[in-house]
């Protein structure tokens, strides 16, 4: 204390200063405890704003994915609702011409084709030249096979 220069400074056990500090704790067990309690509450405080921090920040970003995700899904459902109106609506075309066309029946048409049915000569595939079998075929008239327009494909 006196900045002067120290002969020797390696330090000297003092036994009466140990003895009072050891006096002075114990007449003083509760204070001791209770620093040291409140030191243990103290760092359990900052380790759990510590952990508070974290949590916060992970939290964050996860919200920020989420709010992406769901910005993302929010426009494909815009889409999809947008091509499911134009789908109804070419529904609603096509069954307009659907009922356009079921409501479409022309009698004389129907009569003209039963007309050239029976008006076109039923011939088979070797009369017609379409197949030259090497034997002859001959098959009765009844199960004869036709090549005329199926009634199906008339309209």
């Amino acid at each position: 204390m006196t900045q002067l220069p120290l002969h020797n400074r390696n330090l000297q056990p003092n036994i009466a200063l140990k003895q009072a500090v050891e006096a002075f704790c114990e007449t003083r067990p509760g204070d001791e405890r209770r620093e040291r309690e409140r030191q243990k509450l103290q760092k359990a405080v900052q380790e759990a704003q510590a952990t508070e921090g974290a949590l916060k920040s992970t939290y964050t970003k996860e919200v920020r994915v989420l709010q992406g995700q769901v910005q993302n899904l929010e426009e494909e459902l815009g889409q999809v609702k947008n091509d499911l109106e134009a789908a109804k609506e070419e529904t609603h075309k096509l069954n307009q011409m659907t009922a356009a066309k079921e409501g479409f029946h022309n009698p004389f048409l129907e009569l003209e084709l039963e007309e050239l049915d029976r008006e076109l000569p039923v011939y088979s595939a070797e009369e017609l030249g379409l197949m030259n079998l090497p034997y002859a075929t001959e098959q009765p008239c009844f199960e004869r096979p036709r090549f005329g327009r199926p009634r199906s494909q008339s309209m």
